[in-house]
């Protein structure tokens, strides 16, 4: 409840539901400049009304300044390429693919939410303060709605063909927040 960097869970154990507690879900809402392809949204829209008729709660999470997916993936993109980056693949001798040899990623197109030109210890620790305080708008918001876990897709398109691959919006600032991330596959897909 206090503190973004605590883990919430057992020490010993795996946390188990008790019989009959219902839990408070809250449902990642989709974002207007990352929109889940039509049959991302089916699934986690079919997830949602089974879980509803289970008699969970459902709580829709709708974008906020503070905690903006978009946000979080700009932050996330500066914060884990800011540092240099050696060349390890070319002692395999082998070619990168070509998405992996353009070290740059064609959907980041927005200006960098810190500027590149401080110092490096600047850099860092302008970096962490803004990783800290997106971390905590998404503690403050799990908190105020006693959210018991969060619900969203885990990218927001289905299989692309090969070396055409994107980020993964609704994951990667999960990773930025250091959030751990499940994803399940529905029963019946094989």
């Amino acid at each position: 409840k206090y503190d973004v960097t605590a883990i919430g869970a057992s020490w010993n154990s795996t946390p188990q539901l008790e019989d009959g507690k219902k839990l408070r879900i809250g449902v990642l809402d989709e974002h207007p400049l990352l929109p889940l392809h039509p049959p991302v949204r089916r699934a986690l829209e079919s997830a949602v009304q089974a879980i509803a008729a289970a008699g969970h709660e459902i709580v829709r999470m709708t974008q906020d300044g503070g905690r903006d997916i978009a946000l979080g993936n700009r932050l996330a993109f500066q914060y884990f390429t800011y540092a240099p980056h050696p060349d390890q693949i070319a002692a395999s001798g082998e070619p990168p693919v070509p998405s992996v040899a353009k070290r740059a990623h064609p959907m980041f197109t927005g200006s960098f939410l810190v500027s590149p030109e401080l110092s490096d210890f600047e850099l860092i620790n302008e970096l962490q303060i803004a990783r800290d305080q997106y971390s905590d708008a998404w503690r403050k918001t799990w908190v105020a709605h006693k959210l018991d876990v969060m619900l969203g897709p885990p990218a927001q398109n289905t299989a692309v063909p090969y070396d055409t691959f994107g980020w993964p919006p609704y994951t990667l600032f999960l990773n930025l927040i250091d959030v751990s991330v499940r994803v399940e596959q529905p029963h019946g897909f094989h």
